[in-house]
């Protein structure tokens, strides 16, 4: 027997200014600089196979 999957709900969009966003450290992307352009794209094709 398969259980039952919880639902999902969305939250209702909402506007805000740009002017009230500010910058969080809980979401920082991570830029290597030493990586090459073609090492990320090898790398991403061996991650799709």
């Amino acid at each position: 027997m398969a259980l039952a999957s919880e639902k999902i709900t969305l939250s209702t969009a909402r506007n805000i200014p740009f002017d009230k966003l500010v910058l969080s450290q809980q979401n920082v992307r991570e830029i290597k600089v030493s990586v090459s352009i073609e090492a990320l794209a090898e790398d991403i094709a061996t991650a799709v196979c």
